[in-house]
């Protein structure tokens, strides 16, 4: 049975949860007719957003695979009376361009908007305390990416091979850097860390093409943060704290 058959199939047994905007239990059984690929859920919601029907307004999650590998979607927004942005999300697609993260959004998913290859900004908005894993990771044209103010903690990979980011904020209140957090960002040249921060993990800035690294604590305080091993930064930085300057050298 090919993609467009199974989504006629969930459709036609799910008709009294469409008629009433039951949007979650539709995509519940369309995740079920094709778990392993995305393709039925994606079908779904390519022909809603066609119809002029955003099916998020009517939910408080980003189903798994809500819109995956797309080729005609270019833009989306996700509201705010949504909660939770689940795992592959928005991932993987093509044609997106435009992605709109509205006020009232509190979580972002394991790699939920993973390697949306033609994006190329991400403005992620203030109610968002926790990103996890990955959820950035692979968006080769993004250039810049914007991260909430009550963020805390800069998850595992989640900028990793963002080959063309550019600018990136730390948030102030942010306290760890994970393990190759911006691994393999070639473009990211300056980095503004917080005196809040108290580690930054092995690999973080791994591959990246890091000169400087503003500090808004003094030299005393740097060497206080605990600072795994960052191997492939083979060249000397230089460290800029708000009373002293220095080279700093990884490897």
């Amino acid at each position: 049975m090919d993609v467009k058959e199974k989504l006629k199939e969930v459709i036609q047994e799910n008709l009294k949860a469409l008629n009433n905007n039951d949007f979650t239990t539709v995509y519940k059984a369309a995740y079920n007719k094709d778990w392993y690929s995305g393709k039925v859920t994606t079908l779904l919601t390519e022909l809603l957003l066609d119809a002029g029907i955003n099916p998020l307004e009517y939910m408080t999650y980003v189903p798994d695979c809500w819109l995956y590998t797309s080729e005609s979607v270019k833009k989306v927004t996700i509201p705010g009376n949504i909660k939770t942005v689940n795992f592959h999300a928005v991932s993987n697609n093509i044609s997106l361009k435009e992605l709109v993260l509205e006020d009232g959004i509190e979580r972002i998913g394991i790699e939920a908007l993973f390697r949306n290859i033609n994006l190329t900004k991400i403005v992620i908005p203030d109610s968002v305390t926790q990103i996890d894993k990955g959820a950035f990771m692979g968006n080769y044209s993004l250039k810049e990416i914007k991260l909430p103010s009550n963020l805390t903690t800069i998850s595992e990979s989640l900028c990793s091979s963002c080959q063309s980011l550019v600018t990136v904020n730390i948030p102030k209140h942010v306290r760890s850097i994970g393990t190759a957090a911006f691994w393999y960002c070639p473009s990211l040249t300056s980095i503004t860390i917080p005196k809040s921060v108290v580690e930054i993990s092995s690999g973080a800035f791994e591959d990246s093409a890091l000169k400087e690294i503003i500090y808004e604590g003094t030299i005393e305080d740097w060497e206080k943060i605990e600072i795994g091993e960052q191997s492939s930064v083979s060249h000397a930085l230089k460290l800029i704290c708000t009373n002293s300057e220095k080279q700093l050298r990884w490897w």
